[in-house]
């Protein structure tokens, strides 16, 4: 079952990148970063890689180019630590939103949850100064205790 899911859900991020969304004019790779306040993690920093096409201005003046691809990112937390894989779009030079599916792993006193918990799920993200995500996971491992389905949410700085 497991199995079935992460195959699916590889299947599926691959799709989106192949078919992308239009003419890249270059492919590069952006770093990003994150604060964030959420559960189950309490308080949180990421770091990531934006990899894909960066869209020119539409016109030639000295805006900043608007990133789009797939998101690599890690986000270790007070309550646990997640590892995520997605895609994201830059929709204006400040602003952004996303979809990645995440593996977390609970330790310390988190919200919501007990330690030691594993669980798999889908996130969205956007940010526009203030980044927002909300998101559902189910628990692969751990204790039979502890909730099965989690929603995790947060607000923070960064994307």
């Amino acid at each position: 079952m497991r199995i079935v899911f992460f195959q699916r859900t590889a299947l599926f991020f691959l799709s989106m990148v192949c078919l992308g969304s239009g003419p890249a004019y270059a492919v590069d790779a952006i770093g990003t970063w994150g604060v964030r306040l959420s559960s189950p993690q309490i308080f949180s920093a990421s770091a990531g890689l934006l990899i894909g096409a960066i869209d020119p201005p539409a016109d030639d003046s000295n805006e900043t180019h608007i990133p789009n691809g797939v998101l690599i990112q890690i986000e270790p937390g007070v309550g646990g630590g997640r590892l995520s894989l997605g895609l994201a779009k830059g929709l204006l030079p400040m602003a952004g939103a996303g979809v990645k599916a995440s593996i977390l792993r609970t330790w310390g006193k988190p919200l919501f949850t007990e330690p030691n918990q594993t669980y798999a799920g889908v996130e969205m993200d956007a940010s526009f100064f203030i980044k927002l995500s909300l998101g559902a996971m189910a628990r692969l491992g751990g204790s039979e205790s502890a909730p099965r389905l989690i929603v995790t949410g947060g607000i923070g700085l960064g994307f």
